[in-house]
């Protein structure tokens, strides 16, 4: 079975189809906020929605949510420069969630197949022994028995 992309599995899946734009979205106005937020602020907060135009963002506590409330004016800017439609910024305090909740998964280690591993393997041996893509390739390749 080939390999498929999850947006090319989502476009072929009618209802879902409809949530790619969506999901999309979310994720240009997360990456955003990560970049537009203090660090400290935007590790413990999350973009969870947008409805006619108003970004909902959850925040851990009280603390992270009245300074983000602060903010807001200049987030929405910041979106409207990206050429997102918000005319509004909702911040509220996710009770219940840990802060580590609210940080970006690690991405997973995708298991390597053995054939990979040998086409790597003779890249590898084919770059200069001081090569840092050789390095890479050889870590990737450990990293993933």
């Amino acid at each position: 079975m080939a390999s498929r992309s999850l947006g090319s599995c989502l476009n072929a899946a009618g209802e879902a189809a409809r949530l790619l734009p969506h999901a999309e979205k979310l994720l240009r106005l997360q990456q955003l906020f990560e970049r537009c937020a203090p660090r400290e602020l935007a590790g413990c907060a999350r973009v969870v929605n947008l409805n006619s135009g108003k970004v909902k963002i959850h925040a851990a506590n009280g603390a992270v949510a009245a300074k983000l409330n602060q903010l807001a004016p200049r987030l929405r800017v910041e979106f409207l420069e990206s050429g997102l439609e918000v005319n509004a910024v909702e911040v509220r305090v996710r009770r219940g969630r840990r802060a580590a909740e609210f940080a970006a998964p690690a991405a997973a280690r995708a298991p390597v197949a053995a054939g990979a591993k040998r086409g790597l393997a003779g890249l590898a041996a084919a770059l200069p022994a001081d090569s840092p893509l050789r390095a890479s390739i050889e870590r990737l390749i450990r990293r993933s028995r």
